[in-house]
């Protein structure tokens, strides 16, 4: 068979068009393939878009407060008493009672302080103010008893014949005696409460210049009487510094 020119050029076309056609096919296969086997982008997570926020600063813990020591009394003082000058007048209606405040020399207490927390308590809407018909004024001349606040030795002395052993307080004439050991530390069952217990000690010997006697607890759970010796034992009371919720 005798093939013209005509006849190689449209086959030559014709292969050529088959090539094209089969490396289209190969290289859309290939390229199908490799898409498929690769792996797919990773997804953005929150911490590759935005950095994770700082922990907030955190306060330190308080470290309690403890409850300063009580000022050391000694036990033998110098056995001599200086009154605490100044006055402070009577706010009451009732009759007055003129006392002076005295404070034994040497001892580690601010005289004024202690003079001052003495006429507060007498004069106090909770105190013998409101229960007997007295008004107390404190002043240094014709008293009618005084305040002394004493050592634990001096006092065993001003004391006599009652017997205070170094712990306990008295009123004796015309003296009220606290003893500074007890005005510096109290007594463990007012519970460190010792602003009371220092106002229930003025009231407690104060009230036996007024004539009252010593009592005993009325019932369990009851505010305790002032003229209770509070600063031996409650017994089965509540501690109570004021004669306007229980007196006698």
């Amino acid at each position: 068979m005798t093939i013209t020119r005509r006849g190689r050029l449209t086959i030559t076309i014709t292969v050529a068009a088959i090539v094209v056609v089969a490396v289209a096919w190969l290289v859309g296969t290939n390229t199908s393939t490799s898409q498929q086997g690769a792996a797919p982008p990773p997804t953005p997570t929150a911490s590759t878009i935005r950095a994770s926020p700082s922990p907030l600063p955190t306060e330190p813990t308080p470290t309690p407060t403890q409850p300063p020591e009580p000022t050391p009394i000694p036990t033998e003082g110098s056995g001599t008493l200086s009154s605490v000058p100044g006055t402070d007048e009577a706010d009451g209606s009732g009759d007055t009672l003129r006392y002076q405040v005295e404070v034994e020399d040497g001892l580690p207490v601010e005289p004024a302080e202690f003079a001052s927390a003495v006429h507060e308590t007498l004069t106090d809407d909770r105190g013998w103010q409101s229960v007997e018909d007295v008004a107390f004024e404190r002043t240094t001349t014709d008293t009618e008893f005084s305040v002394i606040l004493a050592s634990p030795d001096t006092t065993d002395e001003m004391c006599e014949p009652l017997d205070t052993g170094g712990e306990l307080s008295c009123r004796v004439g015309e003296h009220v005696v606290l003893n500074a050991k007890r005005w510096a530390e109290g007594v463990s069952h007012f519970d460190g409460r010792l602003g009371m217990y220092r106002q229930y000690l003025v009231n407690h010997e104060v009230g036996h210049a007024l004539g009252h006697d010593h009592v005993d607890c009325p019932a369990p759970g009851e505010p305790a009487p002032v003229m209770m010796q509070q600063t031996k034992s409650i017994g089965d009371c509540e501690p109570n510094a004021w004669p306007t919720v229980s007196a006698y």
